[in-house]
């Protein structure tokens, strides 16, 4: 999110950032940044005057939630107000993995698909991470022009140190994100303990936000696990560690950890979800396991040999240089968003008539039911 309001002011737009959470941290951030920020209302007219007095040229929502939430009232304030949905990564895919890793439920019966696949099709434009989920979407029969690839993109990296200048394995991810509290577990009972026969005097450090008592829980420094809360210098973090595990069963869209691995020179020993998008094809900047018996032996064997390692280290930058640069991306996005043209959309026009617009006339009825 942050990336992409850079790219929206360096292209001349003024940003405002609305949400309906508490106020916290992010939002300082977000002020002291010189976005304006605001408290946006759910279910409550008082939005709609809002945006009335804002009347945007542009509103991104993110995540399919939020467009249902709020994108009919966008569009009956502010009508020439183009509509952009941010999907971040496809909900369906991942919760359809979560339930079913090895043979996901991609049908009609998903919930979540078709509220999901509603929001890309009401929306002028879909920006989606992955070019694995471009393929989903297009199978399905999304049309190419609702949707637009902008991944994650990336400085070009800076210094970072080498080899013998770190030590120890780690993973990082928020803790209430489903699909890395099933990789903590997975790494806890399952294949730290084989790692670590191997290298008894290696630790894993594990960071996220949001601990939960179950995840405190597996902290044991005595067998070299050791559980951490949220970091306030990530950079120095991913620079102290030799190797990031990232052993994902489900997930969608791009795995930022992954990224930021490569970004700060470490690489990374994941699963075929885990490299998801990129660019597993490439020469890779670590490895990509197919069984654990896999993650354990390519875990032990990029931790000890260096030169392998630096060669790892170097390859995740190239991707992130040549795959995901700010620059190779910001242009075309800009563009894209510029040259929509409405009038040809008969896929939006067709999912605003009235019947298929329950999640105004329920969001109608809670207000009304709240006022009285």
């Amino acid at each position: 999110m942050w990336r992409l309001i850079d790219v929206l002011r360096s292209a001349g737009y003024t940003v405002v950032f609305g949400s309906a959470a508490q106020s916290g941290s992010a939002r300082d951030e977000l002020e002291a940044s010189g976005v304006h920020t605001v408290v946006t209302p759910v279910n409550d007219g008082a939005f709609d005057e809002w945006l009335q007095s804002e009347s945007p040229d542009m509103v991104i929502f993110d995540r399919f939630m939020t467009e249902e939430q709020f994108s009919w009232r966008v569009r009956e304030r502010c009508p020439d107000a183009v509509r952009i949905l941010d999907t971040i990564d496809l909900h369906f895919l991942r919760k359809a993995r979560e339930k079913q890793p090895d043979a996901p439920d991609l049908g009609p019966g998903n919930e979540i698909l078709l509220r999901e696949l509603a929001a890309i099709l009401r929306s002028d434009l879909s920006l989606v991470v992955s070019l694995a989920e471009m393929n989903v979407l297009q199978e399905m029969g999304v049309p190419e022009e609702k949707v637009f690839y902008h991944p994650l993109t990336y400085p070009s990296p800076s210094h970072a140190p080498g080899f013998n200048e770190r030590s120890d394995f780690c993973t990082i991810g928020n803790f209430m994100h489903p699909p890395n509290m099933d990789a903590v577990l997975r790494l806890a009972n399952e294949l730290w303990p084989k790692i670590q026969q191997q290298l008894p005097d290696v630790a894993l450090h594990i960071y996220g936000a949001y601990p939960s008592e179950r995840a405190w829980q597996l902290n044991e420094p005595q067998k070299g696990l050791h559980i951490h809360g949220s970091v306030a210098d990530l950079d120095a973090t991913l620079h102290a560690h030799r190797v990031l595990l990232a052993p994902l069963r489900f997930g969608a869209g791009l795995k930022g950890k992954v990224m930021d691995a490569w970004y700060h020179g470490m690489p990374v020993i994941t699963t075929p979800v885990g490299a998801e998008g990129l660019f597993p094809s490439l020469l890779w900047g670590g490895s990509i396991a197919e069984t654990p018996g896999d993650f354990v032996d390519a875990a032990v064997r990029l931790f000890l040999d260096a030169f392998e390692w630096e060669r790892a280290s170097a390859r995740g930058r190239e991707i992130l240089s040549s795959q995901f640069a700010i620059e190779d991306h910001a242009e075309n996005l800009i563009n894209a968003l510029q040259s929509i043209d409405r009038g040809t959309d008969i896929w939006g026009q067709m999912f605003w008539r009235e019947q298929m617009r329950s999640t105004e006339y329920m969001s109608r009825w809670i207000e009304e039911k709240n006022r009285g």
